[in-house]
């Protein structure tokens, strides 16, 4: 009998759409190229402090279950989805209209918006929408925000009601007007997709394959708990996700064939742009640690549940980064000594930066950060360097988000 092999083995996910913790009714699942992954499922054995009348032990009974884990990867351009597992928004507009093709208008939808968990759930006639599939909304009278945005399919109640994921900031208004809501047959050349800190998280289905020998690891309820990046000058742009789920299904057939987006790598000569407080910085040597945490709850274990988590609730989140750059002058000393209110935008583009294939882009930015202090010192006799801690947040940037994620590729929805 064959024994596994990592090379051989698979990653893959989907959002949950209709419930936490349960299968999506139709199976799309997108592969996540990774280096190496721990997601897995303990079952841990409480000590039994019975006396019986020896000193021997007393067998242990059963804790609760615990899915947890995570994989390391590189900063690509087929990402999109676990980005927007951590931040919780995605807002996808058409970076070029060339080639897309719409189907028919649906029939006198009407929809109802719920602000707070990010979706709409749309009622028409025999809408013909099935999990998975993009619709253009164009024209709404309300909410106007929606108007040129390409939402993503989640679930399907019924032959009439369908349930999109919307971008947070959406008010819950909604009034068709002259607007239409047509599905893409055909996508456009290029997209864009803008994350954001959204009111909540989406949970996943993940799978863990091994085809080599027949055994497949589901788990459910999964969240993104924590996105860590390191920014260099060269070489893969290393990143890890870390995650909190609540439970594992073993089987020996796969829950779907993942789609393969493929793999596009960022490397450090693609960092095209940095710029610390709006203007273009060139002494930057690296920005380490970028952390982004939306610190899950994960005490949410309930009688008679199976020893599973009930739920996993989301945070405040928190990001966190060290700078490092020459040290030539105290002006970034000086912002850190200060407090003074600073930001930090990375662009990086594979070729044109376009969209297209080849030359999709991704642009980090921290609207809103403050430096901590901390003195620069002479620890070798040739070039030093300044250090200095990062926090970011939000107060009142136009962006609205304490991080902000664009990225552009051929995908009309990640």
């Amino acid at each position: 009998m064959p024994q596994a092999k990592g090379s051989n083995a698979y990653l893959a996910f989907q959002q949950e759409g209709a419930a936490y913790a349960v299968d999506p009714t139709t199976p799309q699942t997108t592969k996540i190229y990774f280096e190496s992954e721990s997601i897995s499922k303990s079952l841990g054995l409480n000590d039994s402090a019975i006396i019986r009348g020896n000193r021997n032990a007393a067998a242990p009974t059963r804790g609760t279950i615990d899915v947890t884990g995570g994989f390391t990867t590189e900063l690509m351009a087929g990402h999109g989805l676990p980005l927007y597992g951590v931040l919780g928004s995605v807002a996808t507009t058409a970076n070029s209209g060339t080639g897309e093709i719409l189907g028919t208008a649906l029939t006198t939808p009407t929809a109802v918006i719920d602000t707070i968990n990010q979706i709409m759930t749309v009622t028409c006639t025999a809408h013909g929408i099935a999990i998975g599939d993009v619709i253009q909304l164009a024209g709404l009278t309300a909410p106007t925000a929606l108007n040129n945005l390409y939402c993503k399919c989640i679930a399907v109640t019924s032959v009439n009601i369908f349930v999109l994921r919307i971008p947070v900031g959406i008010s819950a208004t909604f009034t068709l007007g002259t607007g239409t809501l047509k599905k893409v047959t055909t996508p456009a050349t290029t997209y864009t997709h803008t994350f954001k800190v959204g009111t909540c998280l989406p949970s996943f289905m993940a799978e863990k394959g091994f085809p080599d020998i027949g055994q497949y690891f589901k788990y459910n309820g999964e969240k993104i708990g924590k996105m860590s990046l390191d920014i260099s000058s060269s070489g893969p742009q290393k990143m890890s996700f870390d995650l909190m789920g609540a439970k594992e299904t073993v089987g020996t057939t796969p829950f779907a064939t993942p789609i393969d987006l493929g793999k596009a790598s960022f490397d450090g000569l693609a960092l095209g742009t940095i710029e610390e407080g709006g203007t273009a910085i060139a002494i930057v040597s690296a920005i380490s640690g970028l952390s982004f945490e939306n610190n899950l709850d994960g005490d949410t274990f309930l009688l008679a549940g199976g020893g599973t988590r009930g739920a996993i609730n989301e945070g405040l989140v928190k990001v966190s980064a060290t700078i490092k750059a020459l040290f030539q002058d105290v002006v970034l000393y000086n912002k850190a000594l200060n407090s003074t209110e600073s930001s930090l935008r990375m662009v990086y583009n594979r070729g044109t930066g376009a969209g297209t294939v080849g030359n999709e882009s991704i642009e980090f930015k921290l609207p809103e950060l403050i430096y901590s202090v901390k003195t620069p010192v002479v620890d070798k006799p040739g070039g030093l360097w300044v250090e200095l801690g990062i926090i970011a947040y939000y107060n009142d940037s136009t962006e609205a988000s304490t991080l902000q994620v664009i990225l552009k590729n051929t995908q009309s929805a990640v």
